[in-house]
């Protein structure tokens, strides 16, 4: 299952809820919240107009989601963010998790009921994104079926 741009679209107050709903308090979640909170971006822009060095710049804007570019905790964060996404979509299909990579996978000796999970768990992965504000990337997201032969 790949998710379009999964870092950049947290949102900072969906973060901070759930953090709480995991226990996450006082002290710890402070730091978490000063970590992503208060944040502001422009984009600056130097460029030669008629042999002089410019630089122009956009208004300073607000960042209401996502989480700092390369930063250590940005993996982390993710992962809190989604950490209850198994038990959201089980019994129809185990997960594994790496950052913001997700397999999902199912078994079943009939290869109708194997249909009917699947088909259950990625409906029930794209109404768990759909719910947290993450975009399913459906052109990036693969099916592969693995049998043996009678």
């Amino acid at each position: 299952m790949d998710l379009s741009k999964a870092f950049d679209c947290l949102s900072h107050d969906f973060i901070l809820k759930k953090l709480t709903a995991m226990g996450i308090q006082h002290t710890v979640k402070k730091w978490f919240t000063s970590y992503i909170k208060d944040r502001s971006q422009l984009v600056e822009l130097k460029h030669i107009v008629h042999g002089r060095s410019v630089t122009s710049r956009s208004r300073i804007l607000p960042v209401t989601r996502g989480v700092p570019q390369g930063s250590v905790l940005g993996p982390l964060l993710f992962i809190l963010f989604t950490n209850d996404l198994p038990m959201f979509i089980e019994p129809y299909c185990h997960t594994i998790m790496y950052a913001d990579d997700t397999l999902l996978l199912t078994a079943n000796k009939s290869a109708e009921s194997l249909e009917i999970d699947t088909y259950i768990s990625v409906n029930l992965a794209l109404q768990y994104c759909q719910n947290h504000d993450l975009v399913f990337n459906e052109d990036k997201t693969k099916q592969l079926i693995f049998g043996s032969k009678k």
